[in-house]
């Protein structure tokens, strides 16, 4: 295999690793709401956060939230 052959292997070698790299993980979303425990009503302004993560939001005036670009997995 001559110099020139070599280096463009090499350089696809290259490409498919900075493609395996920066490849797209499927990621989803957490939502729900949170409610008064005896009441039932929305809770505003409160902060849901996925345990051990630097994710989370707060419940908007109807007491939803949703937590956005959540890779795959089990969360507390």
């Amino acid at each position: 295999m001559g110099p020139t052959l070599r280096h463009f292997f090499s350089l696809i070698l290259i490409i498919l690793m900075v493609a395996v790299a920066f490849a797209d993980v499927p990621k989803g979303s957490i939502g729900g709401v949170v409610t008064d425990q005896e009441t039932g009503e929305p809770l505003a302004g409160v902060n849901v956060i996925i345990k051990n993560t630097h994710m989370g939001a707060a419940t908007d005036l109807s007491g939803e939230y949703a937590i956005r670009n959540v890779a795959p997995g089990k969360y507390d």
